[in-house]
């Protein structure tokens, strides 16, 4: 089965790929570049180039190193939606990173010279932000609250994200004010935009909490905004929220709706006092499109950078495909229709996220429950 665009207006799973890639998450503004990945000596890489089509578009990934598990599913996956949907149009030029900021700044300044433009990264946060290409779109394989070059796309789901939508699924539901608990250590930058984004929906009272502090005394904060409160709200995961949902001592009976996101975890699951809590999860609903073709290629499951790596094929092709190569700029991919792909429904925003879809769940008895499936499209 094609993969196929939802509705392109011009022509009619996550964080374990970051961590695959080494190096925990570090903030994001999406604006300020690390100086010293910025610094770092270029490291000539020469393109790998798969395909004959006219159009290269590029993907760097660490092909060799540590993470070459995951630039291997990577270029599985882009180069399984090339022979699906390429129609000969397409060429990929892959870059090997090795996990190498100055390898990332060599493919840049070779994307750059190639003339290639539009371009795919993996990387960890420490090395990512050595990825700039002048002249090329790039699309960056992390969640948007990690800090990446200046103008480019943030493509996986972000736990923020996830919030987001879980607290709007919620306020249809129960319109009021929202109640959102955020741990300490989350960048300010994060914060100033989880608290922005979920403001469109309804009044947002932030209560930032501290490891140091009990959860009784988190509690003792927030309960006076709690008669106009119809969500509560976390933006963390850790193990204490259950303990602060048990210090508040929501009425059992039309109280507050409980929004997690998509880092809670099976202990939180777990809880006694987060049953019937809403958490939103990632959209797989078009995983089939590949899953079969690719594990008999393949002899494994496509896992979730597979997935995304196609997507980003896929996209390029369809745009060329539809419109030709000088489509392949910024203005067409920010459509507000967005892209219906391998990895759910998704579309690129002016501000360099990618928005997507997500399903909601419940927790019942451990486990999370399907409450409504992700939408088809926006």
């Amino acid at each position: 089965m094609p993969f196929r665009l939802l509705r392109y207006t011009l022509s009619g799973l996550t964080l374990t790929l970051l961590a695959a890639l080494g190096g925990c998450q570090s903030s994001n503004t999406g604006e300020v570049l690390d100086i010293g990945a910025q610094n770092v000596t270029a490291v000539p890489v020469d393109a790998d180039i798969v395909g004959e089509g006219a159009v290269k578009i590029a993907i760097a990934a660490p092909l060799s190193g540590s993470g070459a598990g995951t630039g291997k599913a990577i270029r599985q996956g882009a180069e399984m939606a090339l022979e699906d949907l390429g129609a000969g149009k397409l060429a990929l030029a892959f870059y090997d990173s090795a996990g190498s900021a100055g390898r990332l700044k060599g493919a840049s300044e070779a994307i750059d010279s190639a003339g290639i433009p539009i371009a795919a990264v993996a990387a960890g946060p420490q090395a990512l932000t050595a990825f700039a290409p002048a002249s090329a779109i790039t699309i960056a394989m992390v969640p948007d609250d990690v800090r990446r070059p200046q103008g480019s796309f943030a493509f996986l789901p972000s736990a923020s994200d996830s919030l987001v939508y879980g607290v709007r699924f919620a306020l249809t539901a129960k319109p009021g004010s929202v109640l959102l608990f955020i741990p300490a250590d989350m960048p300010a930058p994060a914060v100033k935009a989880l608290q922005r984004r979920i403001g469109a929906f309804g009044t947002v009272t932030p209560i930032s909490y501290r490891p140091s502090q009990t959860s009784a005394q988190i509690a003792d904060r927030a309960r006076p905004h709690l008669a106009k409160t119809s969500v509560v709200a976390f933006a963390g995961n850790e193990a204490k929220i259950a303990q602060i949902v048990k210090a508040l001592n929501l009425p059992a009976a039309n109280g507050p709706a409980i929004v997690g996101n998509i880092d809670w975890t099976g202990a939180l699951f777990a809880s006694a006092e987060l049953q019937g809590a809403l958490v939103p999860s990632a959209d797989t609903g078009n995983h089939g499109v590949i899953a079969g073709r690719y594990s008999k290629k393949y002899g494994a499951e496509p896992p979730a950078s597979a997935l995304y790596a196609y997507d980003f094929v896929a996209v390029a092709a369809g745009i060329v495909r539809s419109r030709g190569a000088e489509a392949l700029n910024r203005q067409t991919l920010v459509t507000d229709a967005g892209f219906r792909g391998t990895s759910g429904s998704f579309r690129f925003r002016p501000d360099g996220r990618t928005e997507r879809l997500f399903a909601m769940n419940f927790i019942d008895g451990g486990q999370l429950k399907p409450l409504k499936a992700a939408p088809e499209g926006f």
